[in-house]
């Protein structure tokens, strides 16, 4: 991404944080997290630094799906601004 988009995903990222949240959304993260203390107190430790291994990849994951979105976001904005401001006006 340039600086452009980065600082451009970075407002949008702190804009999303300050909205207050979707309750929908709010409702899957605190059943994420209580799945997860739940399955925490059931293993050992070599099992929660698997499971911490596994959610800091999945965390990546989703951090560069997110970025992926953004950046399709901003070229279907790019389209549609051609189809109501064509080139040349």
């Amino acid at each position: 991404m340039t600086d452009l988009l980065k600082q451009l995903y970075s407002f949008t990222l702190e804009q999303m944080d300050q909205s207050g949240g979707d309750p929908e959304y709010e409702s899957f993260c605190r059943c994420a997290r209580q799945q997860e203390a739940r399955l925490r107190a059931a293993l050992d430790d070599r099992g929660r630094t698997a499971l911490d291994d596994m959610l800091y990849e999945l965390q990546y994951r989703h951090s560069a799906e997110l970025e992926a979105l953004f950046q399709a976001s901003i070229a279907l904005c790019r389209e549609l601004s051609g189809l109501v401001w064509p080139k040349g006006l």
